[in-house]
């Protein structure tokens, strides 16, 4: 395992570098086996008349990323960039198509062609999601997986300039977070290390995960669910940014929602007293999460867009919707803070005359937690379902 992880986080961290890298030949495998070696001694004190220290365990596996990065240029011995100007055309086609989550047609199916072309075996519409697929070279030996995201953001232009600009908004789709070089470069990454398996005949099976929406779809949540990382020994993520690194980081956990208020639609102005505005429901709603800011732990991150707001100062508008985030290094605290923001969207409902219902998520919004306020008619109790938000 160990052997193979040095070359994945050497090829991860010089795809896109210039100067050939090298790898083949005894010099090379007499090089690996005896840092293997240095490196177990290290961690389990071996030869040195110890135990295994604490520090020992929390510094081996940054030890190990940061030596063989250094020594990469002695290990490599059939150039990676080998496959640059390929790769480098995907991302560009990628850039181009700016596809949003769920709807990444033409990028997931230039991924899995590049992929199949290359000697992967392509396992399509993965956990229910068109756009989702497993790209496999089976060896045998560990199961190492490798995340690749291709979604673009709304609203953004596609002008490769570091900064905003009105000209080329026509799609409004862009790739602002990196996800066209993400997709590429690992599809080139698992291609390198293909070849470099089959050239050292060293056991392993290399994945490819085309995952979808990573903009706020969650679409790595239901590959997971669906158990297609149950035999993944290890699976290696990264992303695209101003620097060329290789670390272990975690990041927030992440749950979303969006929060639909309805009400009666009626003239602003001749007739407000017969309407209900949909939009006071989620004024008031964000109003009372904006004061719960205070009460939450400092790493808290809550924010939200609203989405549906009406169309003309003149008519209440009968539907509102807004579209949350929570966000914290903890799970069970994410939890715990979803669930005042949905009693903060119930009181709203509460205040304002509105019944509150919770509908599940359906299938063709996946990722969304769903959320419908249905205004009280009349002497009435129950308001009627309403699609969910």
């Amino acid at each position: 395992m160990i052997r193979i992880l040095i070359v994945i986080l050497i090829i991860l961290n010089n795809c896109g570098k210039k100067g050939d890298l090298y790898l083949d030949g005894k010099e090379s495998n007499t090089i690996i086996e005896i840092e293997e070696e240095r490196i177990y001694k290290f961690i389990t004190g071996e030869g040195m008349g110890r135990k295994e220290s604490k520090i020992q365990r929390r510094t081996s596996r940054s030890l190990e990323i940061i030596f063989f990065v250094l020594v990469s240029q002695n290990l490599i011995s059939s150039p990676i960039d080998h496959h640059q100007e390929r790769f480098e055309d995907v991302a560009l086609k990628i850039w181009e198509y700016a596809e949003l989550g769920y709807l990444e047609e033409k990028s997931s199916s230039l991924l899995q062609q590049e992929l199949k072309d290359s000697g992967f075996t392509i396992q399509s519409g993965i956990a229910g999601i068109p756009t989702a697929f497993i790209a496999e070279y089976n060896n045998g030996g560990p199961v190492l997986g490798i995340l690749g995201e291709f979604d673009a953001l709304p609203g953004l232009s596609q002008q490769n300039v570091p900064f905003k600009t009105a000209e080329g908004l026509s799609s409004a789709n862009g790739h602002a977070c990196g996800h066209h070089l993400f997709g590429a470069a690992s599809a080139w990454a698992v291609v390198a290390i293909k070849e470099w398996l089959e050239e050292s005949g060293t056991p392993g099976t290399i994945r490819f995960y085309g995952t979808p929406a990573e903009e706020g779809g969650s679409g790595k949540v239901y590959i997971a669910r669906d158990g297609y990382f149950d035999d993944v020994d290890i699976v290696l993520h990264w992303h695209p940014a101003s620097g060329n690194s290789a670390d272990a980081q975690s990041s927030n956990s992440n749950k979303s929602g969006k929060f639909t208020f309805s009400g009666i639609s009626a003239h602003a102005a001749s007739a407000p007293e017969k309407g209900r505005s949909a939009l006071d429901g989620v004024e008031a709603m964000n109003m009372m999460v904006n004061m719960m800011r205070e009460h939450v732990p400092q790493e808290s991150r809550i924010h939200y867009v609203i989405t549906k707001g009406g169309l003309a100062p003149n008519v209440v508008p009968d539907i509102a919707e807004v579209y949350y985030y929570v966000r914290h290094p903890r799970m069970n605290v994410v939890d715990e803070l979803f669930q005042r923001v949905v009693k903060a969207a119930e009181g709203a409902a509460l205040g304002l005359s509105l019944i509150h219902i919770s509908e599940p998520t359906r299938p063709e919004r996946i990722g969304d937690c769903g959320f419908w306020v249905k205004k009280k008619r009349g002497g009435g109790g129950g308001g009627g379902g309403g699609g969910g938000g």
